[in-house]
Parts: C-alpha cells; structure tokens; sequence
C-alpha cells in the first residue's frame, strides 16, 4: 500500500550524458527543471572535450567547477550577480518585487484612508464639543441689584 501523494511519489527519469545513462529519481513536477540541468551539464562537458580535454574524470570535475563558479558569481564576467543573471531566476525576482510592490501599495493607501479618517474623526468631535459647549445650560449665577455691599471679614 502506497500512502504517498501523486506529490510525493518519485519517477525514474532515464537521462544519458556523455554518452553514458544515468537514472535518477524525481518528483513528477522536477522532470522539466532536471530534463534543462542534464542539458546544462552535457553541453558544457562537451564545450570542455573540444577544448582538448580527454578524461572523463577530468572533464566532470572540470565541469562541476564552472557551474559552481557560475552560481556563485553568474555567467556574465562583466556585471557579477552572484549567480542571479539567471534568466528564470531574473523573473522570480521580478515577480517578488512586483507582489511587495502591490502589498506596499495597498498598505501605503489603507494608512491614507486611515488618516483620512481619524482626521474626519477628529473634525467630528470637535463639533460635537462645540455644539455641546453651545446647548451647555450656564451655572445659575443671579446678578446682583442694586448697589453692592461690601462685607468687611476681618477687623
């Protein structure tokens, strides 16, 4: 009994390089992302064979140092990004950038509608308070008629 998800079950993938087979386990989804790695590793081991070198051993070795170099620092020697100038890479970071962007956007516009509305708040309270200050009933304090005595306190 199988309880992996269609997800999580592997396929064998035959691929050849060099000349030679290779079968390597992968999830279903992987098959197109490895299918352009075998490609990238065939291609630069046979760029390194016409160069003049013959051994295989050397040839792997020698490839495996240029893709880690590339990853590292990219493929294009003039502007280094450290492995970023990678095509597919370039738009996942677009696309990151352009999402942030949006939630920026949303979050810059909700605190205006925000401060609209506490300004609007603010205005309506200090309306009230003058409305309320106006139909405020004053203290009960009857003027005096007449001529006004003084009461002299101490002696």
């Amino acid at each position: 009994m199988n309880n992996k998800s269609p997800q999580e079950q592997h396929t064998l993938l035959e691929v050849k390089i060099m000349g030679r087979s290779f079968r390597m386990a992968c999830q279903p989804q992987e098959r197109a992302a490895l299918a352009k790695a075998v490609n990238k590793v065939e291609n630069k081991m046979q760029a390194i064979r016409h160069g003049g070198v013959v051994s295989l051993d050397n040839i792997a070795i020698l490839t495996a140092l240029q893709i880690a170099h590339e990853s590292l620092v990219g493929s294009n020697q003039d502007q280094p990004l450290l492995g970023l100038d990678n095509p597919d890479a370039l738009d996942k970071i677009d696309h990151i950038q352009a999402l942030a962007n949006s939630a920026l956007a949303k979050v810059e516009t909700g605190m205006e509608g925000h401060a609209a509305q506490m300004k609007a708040d603010a205005a309506e309270a200090d309306e009230t308070k003058a409305d309320e200050a106006k139909s405020a009933v004053p203290a009960h304090n009857p003027e005096p008629k007449g001529p006004v005595q003084q009461t002299q306190l101490f002696e």
